[in-house]
């Protein structure tokens, strides 16, 4: 079975004084160390998407029932304040803004959030270098460079 973890998270929960891991994970049930993916052909590929936790407590993984929508969301992401954040972008059409939104995961209360954020420039004068998640001061900041086009 190959297993990808594309996105994760850890952090300290003060309620039960434990840690926890979070983690996106896809996974290809139908191969194993054995088999080459070249050998498969693409009807015998089924790649599945789920989101798991670790409580360091327990010790014990536990798969999440999440309903989150799959996004471009970045690999890295951060945790503060028993919050995981990760942002997300569509950047698949190039004739507008990019559609961006932070994905979040309460480690406490073990609940997924999505919160737009609304466009930098709005202009088509302009187009977007990098953007960047960071902790600023105890707050989340997206930190972004426009460019002229």
């Amino acid at each position: 079975m190959d297993v990808e973890i594309t996105r994760h998270g850890f952090g300290y929960v003060s309620i039960g004084d434990e840690y926890k891991l979070i983690r996106e994970v896809k996974y290809n049930p139908k191969t194993d160390i054995d088999n080459d993916i070249d050998d498969l052909s693409l009807e015998d590929v089924s790649y599945d998407l789920f989101w798991e936790i670790y409580s360091l407590r327990s010790n014990s993984w536990r798969k999440l029932d999440s309903k989150v929508i799959p996004h471009n969301y970045r690999e890295y992401g951060i945790c503060l304040d028993e919050v995981c954040h990760w942002l997300g972008e569509d950047g698949y059409d190039n004739d507008k803004d990019d559609d961006v939104d932070l994905l979040s995961f309460d480690l406490s209360k073990e609940a997924f959030m999505i919160t737009p954020i609304p466009s930098e420039c709005h202009s088509h004068n302009f187009q977007f270098v990098w953007k960047y998640l960071v902790a600023l001061n105890g707050f989340i900041a997206l930190i972004s460079y426009c460019e002229k086009k």
